[in-house]
């Protein structure tokens, strides 16, 4: 990775926060985006900025539970996010079930959370 890159990678990251935070999306949808672990970190980090999204789909965008931990933490604070799919993704068993507790034992505003095919097993359900 260059100079370049990194300053392209930042650059972005800058840009997708300020847009959720000064817009008012409140759908969004990136369903079989290969965006892995580093692509759901910017994700997670613009959702921790202020935001009228309400529902997200990142179903198969190629994240495991390293890229998962953190989006989940970042909707678990948000006080707007209603509805979230998370189906394909390898959210194998771990620190997820924990977060994903939260997300009902709080006063949250989510409604659904979607998460087939995400390798969690019988452990790592609620």
């Amino acid at each position: 990775m260059s100079c370049n890159d990194i300053k392209v990678e930042l650059d972005f990251q800058h840009k997708f926060r300020k847009a959720l935070e000064y817009s008012e999306i409140q759908t969004l949808i990136l369903k079989d985006n290969k965006l892995g672990n580093e692509g759901i970190s910017v994700i997670a980090n613009g959702l921790r900025a202020k935001s009228f999204l309400s529902k997200l789909d990142v179903s198969n965008c190629g994240f495991n539970l390293n890229g998962g931990d953190q989006l989940l933490t970042a909707i678990s604070r948000s006080s707007t996010i209603k509805e979230v799919k998370l189906d394909h993704n390898n959210l194998a068993p771990g620190r997820s079930s924990l977060i994903l507790q939260s997300f009902f034992t709080k006063d949250r505003s989510l409604t659904r959370i979607s998460m087939s095919s995400c390798k969690i097993g019988q452990n790592g359900g609620i």
